[in-house]
């Protein structure tokens, strides 16, 4: 009667505010969709390293069958997997920015209506943005670095407490 919910799996890196969490992401649907789905506040990882991102921890890294994560607290999620881009349905204009994220710096095409005034790109509707050709940098000293290249970031808007579009940086 029931038909099995289908999940697409993928390998993920979720950077919070003090962890990079490494695991499996098993994605209702199209992963930018899951994520902005308010429905679900959290998501979980499967087969999970958490590490620490600050270099004076007591622990490097911990290894979890299962990690939760409250949507809310994500700075980033970067798709590791270059199958992801074959399946997305992102808008057609992109812009390159940077986001500042309290000790990261996050680098990419942000992929925005082609009408989005350069002032207000971030649609409030929305809480995660796909970047592609992604690039993320930490500001301070830390312990572990996050995968400073990803085909798929998905940026969360709540985390960003600036940005700066590069001119002329509109691409269609």
């Amino acid at each position: 009667m029931f038909a099995e919910i289908q999940f697409t799996t993928f390998n993920v890196e979720a950077v919070l505010p003090d962890y990079v969490v490494r695991g499996i992401l098993r994605s209702r649907g199209e992963v930018l969709n899951y994520l902005n789905d308010r429905r679900y506040p959290t998501f979980s990882l499967y087969d999970c390293e958490l590490v620490p991102l600050s270099s004076d921890r007591k622990i490097s890294t911990i290894s979890q069958e299962l990690v939760t994560i409250d949507k809310k607290r994500v700075v980033v999620v970067s798709v590791l997997d270059e199958s992801v881009k074959d399946d997305l349905h992102l808008t057609i204009s992109e812009r390159i920015v940077i986001f500042y994220c309290g000790n990261l710096a996050i680098h990419g095409l942000l992929h925005v209506p082609a009408d989005a005034p350069d002032e207000d790109i971030l649609d409030e509707t929305k809480d995660f943005f796909g970047i592609t050709e992604g690039s993320i940098y930490s500001l301070i000293p830390v312990g572990a670095e996050p995968h400073i290249n990803a085909p798929l970031m998905l940026l969360n808007q709540h985390a960003v407490a600036a940005y700066s579009v590069q001119s002329g940086s509109e691409r269609s």
